[in-house]
């Protein structure tokens, strides 16, 4: 149905495709190895990591 004064306009094709490009991001590399759940705790306390800072998050300063 054709409303009076109205005109219906086609969209124009697109000549190229529209890219969206954002900054890009370079891999992330580690300084020192990354510690083990069975390895000794990097705070030096000669308990292993998951009995000793795994869950309180201060081991991170280690590496």
């Amino acid at each position: 149905m054709q409303r009076e004064g109205l005109v219906r306009h086609e969209p124009e094709p697109m000549s190229q495709p529209l890219l969206i490009t954002g900054p890009t991001v370079g891999a992330v590399s580690r300084q020192t190895a990354r510690v083990g759940r069975n390895d000794p705790c990097p705070c030096g306390s000669g308990r292993k990591y998951k009995r000793c800072c795994l869950g309180k998050g201060s081991a991170d300063r280690y590496w």
